[in-house]
């Protein structure tokens, strides 16, 4: 580590050379580890987010038969297309992320 304190730039090196990381410190040195750690907190929360949302989704009785979603059934095989489904679930995050991005 290079200049590794209070308020220095620190270069962390993992055990690859292609893993490193230049961070500005406060409180003592910041590791790949710490950096790692984070990452998959936030990865396990929005990864539980978006399985209950997946058991929610389930529960609604419109969704996937709206008007303009296609569905073909042959015999031996079948065929959906979810167009308007689509077209609904984008306008409804479009509009979560436009109120929640709003500072």
């Amino acid at each position: 580590m290079v200049g590794c304190g209070r308020g220095h730039w620190d270069l962390v090196i993992g055990h690859s050379a292609s893993l490193a990381l230049l961070t500005q410190t406060t409180k003592g040195c910041v590791t790949v580890f710490d950096s790692v750690g984070k990452l998959l907190i936030v990865l396990g929360v929005v990864l539980a987010l978006v399985g209950g949302l997946l058991l929610f989704v389930g529960k609604v009785p419109f969704l996937g038969r709206l008007p303009g979603d296609i569905v073909i059934r042959r015999e031996s095989w079948s065929l959906y297309v979810p167009l308007t489904t689509s077209l609904v679930i984008s306008i409804v995050l479009t509009v979560l992320v436009a109120l929640f991005s709003r500072r």
